[in-house]
């Protein structure tokens, strides 16, 4: 009995693959460094640095949503404070409980 070849490719996700997911994935390059995909950098639970942001659409010491053109991005947390936002680049400060993407 013949046995069948087993496949070493990647799992595939669940969601439909954009095309910068694609080719990121046939580059074998990090999709963060894919022209305009927004990427977000986390300094413990003190700090964000948010890339590709284009706007508030919520701001209070409790919560800090950011429009990220095709998706949103929501931070909880305590004493929440944005200290920067310029060039679409945003840096969130404070508590941060949990990070939502809406």
């Amino acid at each position: 009995m013949a046995q069948k070849k087993r496949s070493r490719s990647r799992p595939q996700p669940s969601y439909k693959r954009t095309a910068k997911e694609k080719l990121s994935e046939e580059l074998d390059l990090p999709l963060a460094s894919m022209p305009g995909m927004p990427n977000i950098e986390l300094a413990g639970n003190r700090q964000a640095v948010v890339e590709g942001c284009k706007g508030v659409l919520e701001y209070n010491e409790n919560a800090i949503k950011l429009n990220l053109g095709k998706s949103i991005v929501k931070f909880v947390g305590i004493g929440l404070s944005m200290t920067s936002f310029r060039f679409e680049q945003a840096v969130i400060s404070g508590n941060i409980l949990s990070v939502e993407f809406l």
